[in-house]
């Protein structure tokens, strides 16, 4: 044998599916929604006591969050802020639940209401982790930073990633192969809603005297208009 004649390593088998977790308690559920969703999707079908805990984990991001942006302009922000972003994202996630389950079954998808429910849960609770996972970046620049524009296309950055990723979560486990256009359009109508839902419960950034707004506004309204307000103020 010469020195040339070392056996070859195995090929990395890239479609070995990942190990099943064992998911007893939050600390788990989290690892096994990072690591391996579809454990997680299989335990909520068997196990509910894994439920309470998840939703609490989006109240806490949520909260987080809110809180975040309270440290903008402080003041009654600290506690207005977090209490507006927790109770518009459920509000959301119920408003567009039902449609949810419509579009996966026009889709032809496998799940029934209990599958459906699980995945949403999945869904939420990721874009709760990712939430968290960004809110110190966030925090830095609320701090260090009094570009009214500039924290809020921030904010719209965070909210569009966190989305972003924990939607492609949900296409994966709900299994809409057949027809993955409900899906997206789905996803789509729940983006924005939650947009709508920040304008109506605005100002969740800056300086506010009233707890909700006084008239209506479409959010690309505000926007624009808060854009313009901010660079007037500048000069």
């Amino acid at each position: 044998m010469t020195l040339n004649d070392h056996p070859e390593p195995p090929p990395i088998d890239n479609e070995t599916p990942p190990k099943e977790l064992k998911i007893t308690n939050l600390t788990s559920a989290i690892e096994a929604l990072l690591r391996n969703p579809n454990s997680l999707f299989k335990a909520l079908l068997e196990k509910q006591n894994l439920i309470l805990p998840l939703i609490l984990l989006t109240v806490f991001s949520m909260g987080l969050l809110g809180l975040v942006f309270g440290t903008y302009s402080t003041g009654h922000q600290l506690w207005a802020a977090p209490l507006k972003i927790i109770g518009g994202f459920f509000m959301a996630a119920l408003i567009c639940f039902p449609s949810l389950y419509i579009f996966s079954c026009l889709a032809d998808s496998p799940l029934r209401f209990r599958g459906i429910s699980a995945a949403y849960l999945c869904f939420l609770a990721l874009i709760g982790l990712l939430v968290i996972a960004f809110a110190p970046i966030l925090w830095i620049f609320t701090q260090s930073s009094n570009s009214l524009p500039f924290v809020g296309f921030l904010a719209l950055t965070v909210w569009a990633l966190s989305f972003a990723m924990a939607g492609k979560l949900l296409r994966k486990i709900s299994h809409t192969m057949h027809s993955g256009r409900q899906i997206y359009l789905w996803l789509f109508l729940f983006l924005i809603v939650t947009l709508q839902m920040s304008t109506a419960l605005r100002p969740l950034l800056g300086p506010t005297t009233t707890f909700l707004p006084q008239e209506k506004k479409f959010f690309l309204t505000h926007w624009s208009q808060s854009l313009i307000e901010s660079s007037v103020i500048e000069r």
